[in-house]
């Protein structure tokens, strides 16, 4: 039996990205539609219309975008969820579309970074001197590092939460001029859900008044949107006579 084969050349829908959006057809299921004018394709399911249909795309070329705006006219750069910026680096404006500005950026390197994700670090602008003896005080932290989405007020020395979520919080105190006469000191960490005690040093146990203590702790906490966290340093008994120095800090960050 013989077979025959014949050369033919197929031709998908073409037309302009307006004419597509005006008619809005419904092309069948696995049928390909082009557009000339801007070479963006979708493929139909035979059940949704053009303007719902999402573009179909690859993203290695720079000007590329992975889903459709949903209004029948090709996605502006500005308007994608992922596009490539010509440089190999995909950026993300929010997978919910939600995002006023870039959430998520990954380099041709392949580092994630979101440059606006709560995180901060603050340390004293000068050593705060004598806190109280048998009492709380309030680590006076005054001087950021950094604070990525401005979330730390250096003026209360109190970070509040911008949305809810688990947050990572490192605590480091350099203490002077301890006091032996003071049973002990401890760090808190005060939230509005709860408080957190950390380092603690016995000085009632030691010979003299030393000169430094370190004191660190970390801790992950859960915050609602508004709820606030700042750190006080507890002294039991003994005279005012302990410093807080300025290699001191304190910084957190949201993880969840």
């Amino acid at each position: 039996m013989s077979s025959l084969i014949q050369e033919a050349t197929i031709k998908i829908r073409q037309d302009t990205a307006s004419n597509w959006g005006s008619e809005n057809p419904t092309p069948l299921r696995g049928e390909w539609c082009y557009e000339t004018d801007t070479g963006l394709v979708k493929i139909g399911d035979g059940s949704n219309n053009w303007n719902t249909l999402d573009y179909y795309v690859d993203i290695g070329t720079a000007g590329q975008v992975l889903t459709s705006n949903g209004e029948g006219s090709a996605p502006s750069m500005e308007d994608a969820a992922f596009k490539n910026d010509g440089t190999q680096n995909l950026e993300s404006k929010g997978i919910d579309d939600n995002a006023s500005d870039t959430a998520i950026t990954i380099d041709s390197n392949n580092f994630v970074t979101m440059p606006n994700q709560p995180a901060f670090c603050v340390f004293l602008n000068s050593q705060q001197d004598n806190v109280t003896a048998s009492g709380l005080t309030i680590i006076e932290f005054d001087t950021e590092t950094f604070d990525q989405s401005g979330d730390f007020n250096t003026g209360t020395y109190t970070f509040t939460a911008p949305i809810t979520g688990k947050y990572q919080f490192n605590i480091s105190l350099l203490l002077k001029d301890l006091d032996e006469n003071a049973r002990y000191y401890y760090v808190k960490l005060i939230t509005s859900n709860k408080d957190y005690i950390g380092a603690n040093v016995e000085s009632s146990e030691l010979k003299g008044d030393p000169e430094t203590w370190g004191l660190s702790f970390s801790v992950l906490v859960d915050m609602d949107t508004a709820d606030t966290a700042y750190v006080k340093l507890y002294q039991r008994e003994g005279a005012s006579q302990t410093d807080v120095g300025t290699h001191s800090c304190f910084s957190g960050y949201l993880v969840a």
